[in-house]
């Protein structure tokens, strides 16, 4: 089929229709999923063949669709062209590791384009295979476009060889000049908003009205013979823009000086100033920290404020690592540090999620961040001056504590059965690779299924057979150890594995076990419970694991032949016996 991942999978249209059906029994069954579907979460639910089987009212509004519209529809019609191979990839990847995130790029009904930060799950049957995939997607357009703002803005300063001012909303009061301004005009900021504001510059002061009001507008790009600080004129081109926040409000503006007179190509001192970008930085989102090459901070703006409730004044110009008590409740390095010093002691201690020549990203726990700490996501990059020379780093800090848990919630319903909340296949087989490359002594491997389920299933129907698994699961849970590890591997099939256990001690376990079911049958004769147990031991590396799993398959089979004819009239005369009471007591 066309719009099948990576063209992997042929159905027709009678399978597909039936892979869409067992997928919503999936998820109207599992309560983790319904969960998922029923939170403010913006959800977008695919089948494995990419088609949109569930697509919330916030996405649906986000991209400008009625609720239901987009429902059928191909996932990918709604992605722009150049994310499709990749979102297709990622799928694909997810039906192996089942879990990633990746950023995608929507389309809108009125041809906007959407940056998106989309989690996605692969939603696994009791076979263990892949046959959809839950979305969950985070609108990052904002963020993306700010960041991509101050980019540019710290690119243009960075490589400027021009005066840069930078002005309050209303063109008066200076917030930040450049060493080429200074050299140009002779002001600094003190001694220019001491001296009447950005208004002084003009000779002619209809002039800088004029001039104000259309960078207001749009922009100004033209000549001017401006005033320098010893009241001599100085002939500029300048080019003059508005700054405006996400809801176009204007926030400040922006003056690029080229001097006319001499051509001066002197380089810029921008990032080498104190204030280098503190105005612009004080606009973020997220916490940021600057500190200079001594690890002294020169900067922390108003979301740094607000997460850690320490003010800017108390704590710039501290240095020895002060910076991390109100993030971890003691003097540490951070990963801003590592930007300046690289340290293979600090990488251990700080998981990096991506890294490249600039940029650190990682992410950690913070104990000190609110009541019980929180998980963040933290980026840090060097600053360099205009020589190259590494000035200072400056790091930003994001709560990512809800998206940590959401991934946890997550990983959770991808390795557990919904049914028994025993681990699953995915994690049994995780579970064997470790053991395999691990150096334990030995491995025992016992297998359960479950004697007469499918005849329980068809007499006393579904309902039915699933109590007897979660009672299945109950036992098994008592009969073992905390730390060994059980799961529900197939429709019936358990497995226990046991890592360094003599053979003693294993005997014991299967008499509690045997022990156990005794128990519950003679609580609950209405429904018992037969198991048939296969048992295989060896040593990882000498004896494949999968030999072992074969032999302990066999095994149980062996049991359950000697025993069939046996178990199945046990069930069926106390079935027997059970309707026979209800009749009775009708």
């Amino acid at each position: 089929m066309a719009n099948s991942l990576n063209n992997v999978y042929e159905l027709s249209d009678t399978k597909q229709e039936q892979r869409k059906l067992n997928l919503l029994d999936i998820l109207n069954q599992n309560q983790g999923y319904k969960k998922l579907i029923t939170s403010d979460h913006l959800i977008w639910i695919v089948d494995i063949c990419g088609s949109s089987i569930f697509v919330s009212q916030k996405i649906s509004d986000m991209l400008g669709y009625k609720f239901g519209e987009m429902t059928g529809h191909e996932f990918y019609k709604f992605l722009c062209n150049e994310d499709i191979v990749k979102a297709k990839s990622r799928f694909k990847l997810c039906s192996e590791v089942f879990y990633v995130q990746s950023e995608i790029r929507l389309h809108c009904k009125d041809g906007k384009g959407l940056y998106t930060e989309m989690s996605t799950l692969a939603i696994i049957n009791d076979t263990g295979t892949c046959i959809g995939f839950i979305n969950i997607v985070k609108d990052m357009t904002y963020q993306k476009i700010t960041e991509e703002e101050l980019l540019i803005i710290k690119e243009a300063a960075e490589k400027a060889n021009n005066g840069i001012i930078i002005t309050d909303a209303f063109g008066a009061k200076a917030l930040y000049i450049n060493k080429a301004f200074t050299d140009l005009f002779g002001y600094t900021v003190e001694s220019l908003n001491a001296l009447g504001g950005v208004s002084l510059l003009f000779f002619n002061q209809n002039k800088a009205t004029e001039v104000f009001n259309t960078v207001k507008k749009g922009a100004w790009k033209s000549e001017l013979v401006l005033r320098t600080f010893s009241n001599q004129p100085v002939s500029v081109f300048l080019q003059g823009e508005s700054l405006r926040d996400e809801y176009g409000k204007i926030i400040g503006m922006f003056g690029l000086y080229s001097d006319l007179t001499a051509r001066r190509q002197a380089e810029t001192a921008l990032i080498e100033s104190k204030r280098q970008l503190s105005d612009i930085i004080d606009f973020l989102p997220d916490a940021t920290i600057v500190i200079d090459h001594k690890g002294k901070v020169i900067k922390w703006n108003r979301a740094a404020e607000k997460i850690t409730g320490v003010s800017a004044k108390d704590i710039i110009g501290k240095s020895n690592y002060e910076y991390a008590i109100p993030l971890y409740g003691k003097r540490k390095p951070m990963l801003i540090d590592m930007v300046l010093n690289p340290n293979k002691e600090l990488e251990r201690e700080y998981p990096i999620v991506s890294k490249n020549e600039h940029t650190i990203i990682s992410e950690n726990f913070c104990p000190g961040l609110g009541k019980s700490g929180a998980y963040i996501r933290a980026t840090a990059s060097p600053l360099y001056d205009s020589r190259g020379n590494v000035i200072g780093a400056i790091e930003s800090i994001r709560d990512a504590t809800e998206q940590k848990q959401l991934e946890e919630q997550m990983r959770y319903l991808s390795l557990h059965d919904s049914l028994t909340g025993l681990n699953n296949r995915t994690n049994f087989e995780f579970e064997l690779q470790r053991i395999d490359n691990s150096w334990f002594e030995t491995i025992s491997i016992i297998l359960c299924d479950v004697d007469g389920l499918k005849f329980i299933n068809d007499t006393l129907g579904h309902k039915a057979g699933d109590e007897l698994l979660k009672e299945t699961a109950h036992v098994l849970k008592g009969c073992f150890r905390e730390n060994d590890f059980i799961a529900r591997i197939g429709g019936d099939e358990f497995v226990i594995l046991l890592t360094n256990t003599e053979l003693s001690k294993i005997e014991k376990m299967i008499k509690r076990m045997r022990a156990g079911l005794k128990k519950h049958n003679t609580i609950n004769m209405e429904l018992p419970l037969s198991l048939s147990i296969g048992i295989a031991t060896g040593k990882p590396g000498q004896d494949k694991i999968l030999d072992l799993y074969k032999e302990a398959d066999n095994n149980m089979y062996r049991e359950k032949l000697q025993k069939k004819n046996s178990t199945r009239s046990s069930i069926i005369q106390t079935l027997m016996r059970t309707l026979s009471s209800r009749v009775s007591v009708k």
